[in-house]
């Protein structure tokens, strides 16, 4: 018989009364599952399905590892012919009940004394779609669990360790991380060897002498990101020093994962756009995916709604030897519904420290809300910021862990986006010079990124605003502020000596570190500076260099590191250079490399205490070192891990025990027709052991009995959002979602979290529970669910505000829907007269000589065969008059000032921007007008944007905007 490669196993979990759900574990195995029904006290019954899903020819078996008391299994076989089924009792093959080549959909039920069932399925080749369910059930249980696991905790987590820690009660805690048990004594495991940023998951209990098992509490946690030496790659999503994750918008950073479904870029919600030449369609195709000069941007978010939220977080090793300066360039698109501020579509970047605080409230920070306040660009209701440069000085954080964290935010309503795209550049603390040595004047260009304020002593002595400057040479320390492009409060200063320059070249300190046999990894620090022609440090960084490591290697990084491949003696030399190198300086030094060798850990057991070079060890202890030399050159270095065994006992791994089978254990023989084991599987075997070292101990072992695990998958419909809410229950740790055809919003989900689906065509959708235990095995589930045939009204309206001069309200249908709809009119407030209107896609209504404070427009869609739907808008009706000259000459005689004219205005606040979106002119004064000056400097001839943010008498309150072009003519 033609062997399927891979069985599904998939469990449903149900509750009776008085059951509970306990956590299990589970392992994948080739054509084998195992079912573990949790060690708990559990009552209920719980359904496990074999599935065959192809149309070939299959054999698959389970083996059902019960609590420790009896379990009832019933079986219903398939309904089509030729279908096996045995179970056997334990491991041995007495058949106790068979189905054999015919159909049975009859229950038949079989009683396992003590816990553990082999169950066979067989079937040839067939075109119908097989299955067997299984149903187990238990009596009533007797409490035997130990209590006190609440006590443990996760502590001191890195990102390559952590620690379990629980008070000290003179019990020992067994622990299950993975495929590992192991048994400690104290208050404190020390967990070693986890990846960095990745889930965990510990299994822990007390135990005890006279109390045992124990029920076994489950400890998750999440190791750090391991921050990344020098400049990192922002568009590196999967490296160490990266953690993407995704959520809702009250939860963005709920779930840990590259959402990325590489099938349809729409729906990815963390991507790498490379395109040079792609631009966003929803800005009218005016701003470039990719950051100008850079090959490639993340793009944070996507144009789909639904209240999603998702970040990207980057952890940074500060070395100012590196680079000094963060340069982030960032672009954003946000949809403006209009809500509620803290309801709107948002982008947030911020600097962190290493427990994810913001470092600056003030600059470390830019957080922006949907708005027309924002004053950016707009496109049909879409919002968006051209890229921006901000920089960061990092200076005060050397040797600190940083980090950098992007976040995007769809609306809390869900029907409207958010997103944004990214890129970081690293940065030198320094200028570059034009000129070096004995030059009499020279041009000094400051970093990117930021305004510009170049001095000498006094910041109100101005010397230049641009970012390059150039000057006659002085013996004096230039000076320039780099300020930040979105908030002026907010600067790094930088200095630059402004005489005679030529660099000298400086190697500090040395930091080595051993491989073992891959060789020594060499850190070094350049702290070449600048001098003046009297050889005196006058301070600054060069801006090149270049290292020879004397092993044929070389490197163009200012600070570097490099890896020794052989041992010996090597002479490095660095160049240094500034002013594109026209002026350079060397320097050399001698560094030795030990002999490699591989370190090793050997494990040393005592009794009671052990002496080593004078010295008394009574506990575990790992410390002593002693070497081992090789002929090949790479010795080892062994670390002794002292084990010192305490009398009078040792408790070793419990083991797994069967009811009616016997069990042997060093002369000793319990079970059947021997020592009857208890209803809830508590033993406990003992003995004397001689180690190899002479230490007696007394040596326990404990019999236990695993338990099946059980899942349970359930999809509720929401009409009204055309979608299905997809529910896990399930005793275990970890769950897998796919879908056939392909859905993207479970490709990537993970865990027992609900999930909103809205199929577009009939689609299975699968959940797959995984065990870590090692005798268990994957546990299935699926659902089929056709598409919500549920209508979504949206509309459209426009102005956002009538006035008399303004009183034609247009709206659209953009629900996307081919049945019926009707339009209402609702006066507003206090008014319960409705009035209908056409059932057209477009509303055209002129509320002239209407006398309410505003107008509510509603749309209903829907029919006899679906759901309906209604949206509704509502516009107020402001008594506003406003006008503007589209031109105006500045000196003339007549039509020299820019003017809004108004009427019915409390508060105003006129606003003028040049073409680069620089604010020009400000003005909250009652006249709304501009003179063509800034700063009282006559502004060039051109095209300039005005935004009037205004109260109207009759909606007091409330800020409302009005904007337009204005030419000045000179």
């Amino acid at each position: 018989m033609k062997r399927l490669a891979y069985t599904t196993l998939l469990l449903l979990l149900l509750s009776a009364a008085g059951g509970s759900v306990c956590r299990a574990q589970i392992v994948y195995l080739v054509n084998h599952d195992t079912v573990h029904i949790s060690n708990c006290r559990d009552t209920a019954g719980t359904i496990a399905t074999l599935l065959q899903t192809t149309q070939e020819a299959v054999e698959m078996w389970a083996v059902i590892e019960a609590p420790g008391q009896p379990i009832t299994l019933t079986i219903t076989g398939s309904p089509y012919g030729g279908d096996r089924v045995r179970v056997w009792q334990g491991d041995t093959l007495g058949n106790l009940l068979q189905f054999d080549n015919a159909p049975n959909t009859s229950p038949q039920t079989v009683n396992i004394p003590y816990g553990r069932a082999i169950i066979c399925y067989s079937k040839e080749l067939d075109w119908n779609y097989p299955f067997i369910r299984v149903d187990w059930s238990t009596p009533q249980q007797a409490a035997y669990c130990t209590s006190g696991n609440d006590a443990f905790q996760i502590a001191r987590v890195t990102n390559y360790t952590a620690d379990i820690v629980w008070p000290s009660n003179g019990a020992a805690a067994r622990v299950i991380l993975g495929t590992d048990t192991s048994i400690h004594y104290g208050d404190t495991i020390h967990l070693t060897g986890l990846a960095a940023n990745q889930w965990y998951t510990a299994t822990v209990c007390a135990v005890t002498e006279q109390d045992y098992p124990c029920c076994y509490t489950t400890l998750n946690f999440l190791t750090d990101l391991t921050p990344v030496v020098g400049c990192p790659d922002f568009t590196n999503l999967h490296a160490e020093y990266t953690r993407c994750t995704y959520g809702s918008f009250s939860a963005p950073y709920i779930n840990i994962g590259v959402m990325d479904t590489s099938s349809n870029i729409f729906f990815n919600r963390h991507m790498v756009c490379t395109d040079t030449s792609e631009r966003d369609p929803r800005t009218n195709n005016q701003l470039r995916t990719v950051y100008p000069g850079s090959s490639g941007t993340v793009r944070l978010g996507n144009p789909r709604t639904g209240a999603e939220a998702e970040a990207i977080t980057y952890a940074l090793h500060v070395d100012t030897t590196y680079y000094a300066l963060l340069l982030l360039h960032y672009a954003v698109v946000l949809q403006n519904p209009d809500h509620s501020l803290l309801q709107q579509p948002r982008f947030r970047l911020e600097i962190l420290d290493g427990d994810d605080h913001v470092i600056d409230p003030t600059c470390g920070t830019a957080d922006f809300h949907a708005s027309a306040s924002l004053g950016w660009n707009s496109y049909y209701g879409i919002l968006w910021k051209d890229w921006t440069t901000v920089g960061f000085d990092l200076t005060p954080y050397h040797g600190q862990t940083v980090h950098v964290r992007f976040t995007t935010y769809d609306c809390s309503q869900g029907g409207h986006f958010g997103y944004a795209y990214f890129n970081a550049e690293c940065r030198l603390k320094s200028a570059t010079a034009e000129y070096c040595a004995s030059a009499d004047s020279n041009t000094i260009t400051a970093p990117d990124g930021f305004h510009y304020l170049w001095y000498f002593d006094d910041p109100t002595d101005t010397v230049s605003t641009q970012q390059t400057v150039h000057f006659s040479n002085t013996d004096a320390l230039l000076q320039c502020r780099l300020i930040s492009t979105e908030n002026p409060n907010c600067w790094v200063t930088l200095n630059t000596y402004a005489g005679y320059r030529w660099p000298l070249a400086v190697i500090d300190t040395i930091g080595t570190e051993s491989l073992g046999c891959d060789g020594h990894l060499v850190t070094f620090t350049n702290l070449s500076t600048i001098t003046n022609e009297n050889g005196v440090t006058v301070g600054g960084m060069c801006e090149s260099a270049m290292w020879y490591f004397g092993d044929g290697y070389m490197s163009h990084n200012y600070s570097t590191q490099h890896i020794y491949r052989d041992s010996g003696d090597y002479t490095v030399r660095m160049v240094v250079g500034i002013a594109g190198n026209q002026c350079r300086d060397t320097t050399e030094m001698t560094i030795h490399i030990p002999d490699f060798y591989i370190p090793a850990v050997k494990d040393t057991f005592a009794c009671d205490s052990l002496v080593i070079d004078g010295r008394t060890y009574t506990a575990d202890t790992i410390g002593p070192q002693y070497r081992v030399n090789h002929p090949d050159g790479c010795d080892t270095l062994y670390t002794l891990d002292i084990h010192i065994l305490h009398s009078p006992q040792t408790l070793l791994a419990a083991d797994t025990f069967c009811y009616r089978d016997t069990y042997s254990w060093r002369g000793q023989t319990v079970g059947y027709g021997n020592d009857t084991i208890t209803q809830t599987a508590r033993h406990l075997l003992a003995d004397t052991l001689v180690a190899a070292n002479g230490c007696d101990s007394l040596v326990l072992l404990p019999l236990v009995q695993l338990a099946p695990p059980r899942i349970l998958f359930d999809a509720e419909p929401d009409c009204s959002s055309r979608s299905y809410a997809l529910t896990a229950l399930t005793d275990l740790p970890s769950l897998r979602w796919s879908s056939d055809p392909p859905d993207p919003l479970i490709a990537c989900h993970e865990g027992d979290n609900p999930v909103r689906v809205a199929p577009p065509v009939h689609t299975t959708y699968r959940l797959m529970a995984d065990l870590t235990d090692s005798f268990a095995c994957p546990a299935f589930d699926s659902i089929g669910l056709s598409p919500v045939a549920t209508p979504t009204a949206l509309l459209s309206v426009h102005p956002n505000a009538l006035t008399h001069d303004n009183a034609l309200l247009v709206a659209h249908d953009i629900s996307h829907f081919n049945g019926n709809r009707r339009w209402f009119l609702l006066p507003h407030p206090d008014n319960d007269t409705v009035f209908p209107a056409e059932t057209s896609a477009t509303l055209h209504y002129n509320t002239s000589g209407l006398d309410f404070d505003s107008i509510t427009v509603i749309l209903a869609i829907g029919d006899n065969y679906n759901c309906t739907d209604t949206a509704r808008h509502t516009v107020p009706l402001i008594h506003v008059l406003l006008w503007a000259p589209n031109t105006f000459t500045p000196g003339a005689d007549n039509n020299n000032r820019f003017q809004v004219v108004t009427t019915g205005l409390t508060l105003a606040e006129l606003s003028i921007y040049n073409r680069q979106g620089l604010l020009v002119h400000r003005t909250t004064d009652a006249a709304c007008s501009w003179d063509g000056t800034h700063n009282g400097r006559p502004c060039p001839q051109g095209a300039y944007v005005w935004l009037l943010r205004y109260q109207a008498a009759d909606y007091p309150g409330t800020w409302r905007t009005a904007s337009g072009t204005v030419t000045l003519l000179r």
